[in-house]
């Protein structure tokens, strides 16, 4: 309304309503992207809240990782931000900033994928365990939310199963706790095929970044959880870079270094409530 009142156009992705009767918890839009004329497109995992401003007297609460792209692939970023406008309005709207220009540096190939709970069903999930099945020296994930479904489960155990490294980094502490507790059976699972696991400290990570081999990056707004690849609408981005890569890979190893590695005994161990509670959690892991 704020937003509004000063002559901004705003509304509200597919929000619930009485009548006609539409309530849900889900479906949301859960993409970030802006874009600014043909010149420059940002996208990752940020989204724009107090929670992600660092001031000089403390960090952010939330760490994040966000891209700025330029190129042709703007162009299907508007397509993507004019077509959930419609969806979102019933207006039809136009970009019409010009053909954005390939910058006289580029080095990388990109491709954007939308995924939802519609005719893009299950196009991230395919992506990554296609990815992830095709890895010859290493994957290297960071991610917030760690509940994959069996597609995803089955290619990280194949890979670590033919001896590719594979590393997961995840909150020491999550800020939804039940998330924590759901995924300590699945990381139980890899953690008995050689899956590397580790715990970062410090502010919650909510970065989203999945680094293949020394030339594929997958970064955008998915995390992974049957609730982001299967409920809302998401957005990924392939970019086929080795600078960016390594620059991915530097800042994940960064991470390594200051973390935790939880090891299979540490889960094991866990009392008998300890295991119902986090089970009964997992029961519910489609809807978390």
């Amino acid at each position: 309304r704020f937003l509004q009142k000063k002559g901004i156009e705003a509304a509200r992705f597919f929000p619930p309503r009485l009548l006609p009767p539409s309530v849900h918890l889900n479906l949301r839009n859960h993409r970030k992207v802006m874009v600014v004329d043909s010149s420059v497109a940002y996208v990752g995992g940020m989204n724009i809240s107090a929670q992600n401003v660092a001031t000089g007297e403390a960090p952010a609460h939330i760490a994040d990782t966000h891209f700025a792209l330029r190129g042709p692939v703007i162009e299907e970023l508007a397509g993507l931000f004019v077509r959930d406008y419609q969806y979102t309005t019933g207006k039809r709207i136009a970009y019409e900033h010009g053909k954005a220009e390939t910058p006289a540096q580029a080095n990388a190939s990109c491709r954007v994928i939308a995924d939802g709970p519609d005719g893009d069903l299950d196009a991230i999930i395919l992506v990554i365990q296609s990815v992830i099945s095709a890895a010859t020296e290493s994957v290297d994930i960071l991610t917030p939310y760690f509940l994959p479904g069996r597609e995803i489960m089955s290619a990280l155990q194949s890979a670590s199963l033919k001896g590719v490294p594979v590393r997961i980094v995840l909150p020491a502490t999550n800020n939804l706790f039940y998330m924590q507790w759901a995924n300590r059976n699945v990381l139980a699972e890899l953690l008995q095929l050689g899956v590397q696991v580790f715990y970062q400290p410090g502010s919650f990570c909510h970065s989203k970044l999945l680094v293949i081999d020394n030339d594929y990056s997958l970064i955008g707004s998915a995390n992974l959880d049957s609730r982001s690849l299967r409920l809302n609408f998401e957005l990924g981005i392939e970019i086929f870079c080795a600078t960016l890569n390594s620059k991915l890979r530097a800042q994940i190893n960064s991470a390594i270094a200051v973390s935790r590695r939880l090891e299979y005994e540490e889960l094991a161990a866990r009392s008998v409530p300890v295991r119902l509670r986090d089970s009964l959690a997992g029961l519910m892991s489609p809807y978390l």
